[in-house]
């Protein structure tokens, strides 16, 4: 499987995207989480807020080190600019289906990526602006459709279904399609932006080294914020706080600075995938 979706990453990068394709990333990923709930009882689950502040903390602190240390050694401020918004980045709306794919806990990640992009339209504007004087603005509307639509409707259609006749065998075909379809979006996701990737990564091959070390220390001061908990649930922070909503980063990077900005948050695109890949290997279905 890890060798499946890094052979769909490296396609992706290399072999340009059929036209039309692309419009079809959205109801890929619908279908996805469709298939990670299924097979998940989300009613009377306790919200766990302690562990959602963990993460939003998480993620201020690290952008706060990113900062300090890209002012530090003087790293120019369209570039640092693109860091911490990376750091700032609220958990990837795909999320539970990794979790899913490495066993963990899909009820806690997906607590965690509904509060943290939630509050992204908050946090994220007012942070830029404390760190660079910058404004930036995440329509909420916008975000609150997306999650609507993304994760909302899956998870409500997944309950439905999980409870008819046909639950049982929607969640035993989730278990091998959903590794397909998963490399599938990894194709289209890398193949759409491979020109940028691929010019960005030859120019500035230096940053990749640092954004996978970054992507390296978000997981794991997720599992530290996880710390005393179940395995399980170690490696479900890990991802939240590892795994990053990226096209909310590079669209911010592209309407409101610069293409340079935008690349920061594209290369960590690759580094977090590489990461969800080794996890995969390590903890899920090999």
């Amino acid at each position: 499987m890890t060798i499946g979706l890094l052979v769909a990453i490296g396609l992706g990068i290399l072999v340009p995207c059929m036209p039309g394709l692309n419009s079809a990333l959205m109801p890929l990923l619908a279908l996805l989480l469709f298939l990670s709930f299924v097979k998940v009882n989300f009613w009377g689950h306790k919200w766990r807020f302690l562990d959602i502040v963990k993460v939003f903390v998480g993620t201020l602190l690290m952008a706060g080190i990113v900062f300090l240390i890209g002012q530090a050694i003087g790293i120019e401020k369209v570039w640092l600019i693109g860091f911490v918004l990376t750091a700032l980045t609220p958990t990837a709306l795909s999320s539970p289906v990794i979790v899913d794919l490495v066993k963990g806990n899909v009820v806690l990640v997906t607590q965690v990526l509904l509060s943290m992009n939630v509050i992204s339209v908050v946090y994220v504007p007012v942070a830029i602006y404390f760190f660079f004087q910058e404004s930036v603005r995440i329509d909420a509307a916008d975000m609150g459709l997306k999650l609507f639509l993304m994760v909302l409707i899956p998870m409500m259609i997944a309950y439905f279904v999980e409870k008819s006749r046909f639950g049982k065998v929607v969640a035993k075909v989730s278990d091998k399609s959903s590794f397909w379809i998963l490399s599938l979006v990894m194709y289209i996701v890398f193949s759409s932006n491979s020109e940028f990737i691929v010019g960005g990564l030859s120019e500035n091959w230096i940053y990749f080294v640092v954004l996978f070390g970054l992507a390296l220390v978000n997981y794991g001061v997720g599992a530290l914020f996880g710390f005393g908990q179940s395995p399980r649930d170690r490696l479900t922070m890990s991802i939240s706080l590892g795994y990053k909503n990226s096209l909310l980063s590079i669209w911010i990077g592209l309407t409101f600075f610069s293409p340079e900005v935008a690349l920061i948050p594209t290369i960590y695109t690759v580094c977090h995938h590489l990461v969800n890949s080794g996890l995969i290997f390590l903890k899920g279905r090999r």
